[in-house]
């Protein structure tokens, strides 16, 4: 393997799912696996021994949680980078992907052209997002709510810098590209983007009658 190798573990209380994402994985010629475990004990492990650059992790671990995971290996001062992976898309998985700061999330049943470009996309300084829950947790936190099919009206903390980034976020766009369009640093477009997750983590809508 060569130095630009990127070194993914994976984190998943199901074997036949680590073996499924191994022999994926495996194959492919600018990647490869150092490991994989089940739980956050033997995870932490794992991290600190194998160093990956990449690591797969499952929302739920058992009785376990993978947020956990990940506050745990960030006290680990580990320079690893987390995708979290789930048997489906939730608005509330999105919300504490973004707070712990992961930089995606994508379902276990995804084709498997889409999972391996979003390691490849994170490695290089991006993440990956559903456009929809992305969309949604956006409207969430952006929006009063009226019944009855009144308009909603814009109630959004975020700057106008920041709508625009996430707006180039739904359309599907990495940060390295979002920084070019916008002729900003990618350091500035980081530190847009950890205001935004805190922002958005927030459930703002207000129900009125």
């Amino acid at each position: 393997m060569s130095s630009n190798t990127i070194r993914v573990a994976v984190i998943d209380d199901h074997e036949v799912v680590c073996q499924g994402f191994e022999q994926m994985i495996n194959h492919e010629p600018d990647m490869e696996i150092v490991g994989s475990a089940r739980d956050i004990n033997n995870s932490l492990l794992l991290i600190k021994q194998s160093i990956p650059d990449i690591v797969l992790v499952d929302v739920r671990l058992q009785n376990e949680s993978g947020f956990d995971l990940i506050e745990k290996a960030r006290a680990m001062d580990t320079k690893a980078i987390f995708i979290m992976i789930t048997g489906f898309e939730s608005e509330h998985y999105l919300s504490q992907a973004l707070e712990i700061g992961a930089l995606g999330l994508i379902t276990k049943g995804s084709p498997k052209g889409l999972i391996l470009n979003a390691i490849r996309v994170v490695y290089n300084g991006g993440s990956v997002w559903s456009r929809d829950l992305l969309f949604n947790t956006y409207r969430s936190a952006s929006c009063i709510e009226y019944p009855h099919n009144k308009p909603s009206i814009q109630r959004t903390n975020l700057t106008i810098r920041e709508n625009e980034i996430v707006r180039l976020l739904i359309e599907g766009n990495t940060n390295k590209t979002i920084a070019h369009r916008l002729g900003l640093s990618d350091t500035t477009i980081k530190k847009n983007m950890k205001n935004i997750m805190n922002k958005l983590h927030v459930d703002n809508r207000v129900k009125l009658a």
